[in-house]
């Protein structure tokens, strides 16, 4: 009996594996991805593309999956209820008429490159998609959802995202053999995200890089960082002199779709973070970046930050809370120095000094934000922005303002230039 009972489960797990790996046809493949990208909010990274070789009549032939590159970038797109980023949705002939359109203003330099546009059919996508097996097979163009950003066709299951190509070009520079592109593949499952939108409370504390853990290569040394009321405090040592420099913590999910989708360094930086595993979801993403050196600093979890550059993704580990909690205050004495560690190995993040400058710049100067305080014999020069959102609001590249702040019986005195 317990045999007849363990057939019966190796059956029943054989069927529902098979039919979960089944082929979706039709308006069916349709309407499963439709629902799949109803979801909130799912970030499709790049991972692969299906390639055809030109033949020497300029057709395709021998089509091949091909893996992404480490050394390339990868295309992000980020659908939520229904919608891909903050394009627009077009029929498919109105790609064509686009299409149409584009040729007729160019003619003349198509006629002299012998420049031709060759349109896909149903019969070689499905064959691209069989390629990145996807299971998919497509009886109607009107399956696919067309962008007018894009101008391919789009179809999800699962955890993939299909982009398929509406045509291919060819001209007198063409070459038998040359890779031309029918699907991209993309998948949700390519990078970590931050799980939970947490507040500016849960990221306070004294940050440290974990040793090693380091993507990429690292051109500079990475510093202890003091995050407290929304801001990240780092240190910055230049010859004799000690800076400190401040970044805004910013909070994406207050942005509008709009505004989230068109931010310029939103997006830059989205596509630097795909890089090496991470993406920034509108919806949970609390980050800083650096102005000038221009690392983002993306907080995963209470405990988890990673930092990206151009070239590397450095890892940060919350090693204490915050028991300062800076608040503006008359008294300059009020503001303790701020140190990571313990006994010998106890080093200063920031001084109590230097908190107390950046307070009171920011009760004098209304209407700005001290961005850097560097200390030289007892003075301190103060650098300022109107702005520190450098994320939201990066087209916004003012020039910063300067003075000099003293510290005198608990007193700051600010001065502009």
């Amino acid at each position: 009996m317990r045999k007849r009972w363990m057939l019966g489960l190796v059956v029943l797990t054989t069927l529902l594996t098979a039919c979960g790996h089944k082929t979706l046809t039709g308006d069916t493949a349709k309407k499963q991805s439709a629902t799949r990208l109803q979801k909130k909010e799912t970030i499709w990274v790049e991972t692969s593309t299906v390639q055809g070789s030109l033949t020497s009549t300029h057709g395709i032939k021998k089509l091949q999956l091909t893996p992404l590159a480490k050394t390339d970038t990868p295309e992000v797109l980020t659908t939520h209820k229904g919608q891909y980023n903050d394009y627009t949705k077009i029929s498919r002939q109105a790609v064509v008429a686009s299409a149409k359109q584009v040729r007729a203003q160019n003619a003349s330099t198509d006629k002299d490159l012998n420049n031709q546009e060759h349109y896909f059919t149903l019969a070689q996508l499905n064959a691209a998609l069989k390629q990145a097996k996807a299971k998919i097979v497509l009886t109607s163009w009107h399956q696919l959802t067309y962008l007018k950003e894009v101008g391919g066709g789009m179809i999800a299951r699962g955890n993939k995202l299909y982009s398929l190509q509406f045509s291919y070009m060819t001209s007198k520079f063409s070459q038998t053999g040359q890779a031309i592109p029918l699907c991209t593949v993309y998948s949700s499952k390519a990078v970590q995200t931050p799980a939970k939108h947490l507040s500016n409370q849960a990221h306070a504390g004294v940050w440290r890089a974990e040793p090693g853990k380091v993507q990429g290569t690292q051109t500079a040394a990475a510093t202890d960082l003091y995050v407290t009321g929304g801001m990240i405090y780092k240190p910055v040592t230049a010859g004799i002199a000690t800076s400190a420099e401040r970044l805004q913590v910013e909070d994406l999910a207050k942005l509008s779709n709009k505004q989230f989708y068109s931010a310029v360094n939103v997006q830059a930086v989205q596509r630097k973070a795909v890089r090496f595993g991470y993406a920034m979801p509108h919806s949970t993403t609390r980050a800083a970046t650096d102005k000038v050196l221009g690392t983002t600093y993306l907080f995963m979890s209470k405990t988890k930050l990673v930092a990206i550059s151009d070239g590397s993704a450095a890892l940060y580990k919350k090693i204490a809370p915050d028991k300062e909690k800076p608040q503006p205050h008359a008294n300059a004495k009020a503001y303790k120095t701020v140190y990571a560690g313990k006994g010998g190995t106890k080093m200063q993040v920031i001084s109590g000094q230097q908190l107390a400058v950046f307070m009171a710049v920011d009760q004098a100067v209304k209407g700005t934000k001290a961005a850097a305080v560097m200390d030289m014999d007892g003075k301190y020069m103060v650098s300022s922005y109107q702005s520190l959102t450098n994320l939201a609001q990066y087209n916004q590249q003012e020039n910063p303002t300067s003075g000099v702040a003293v510290i005198k019986n608990g007193k700051v005195t600010y001065t502009a230039d």
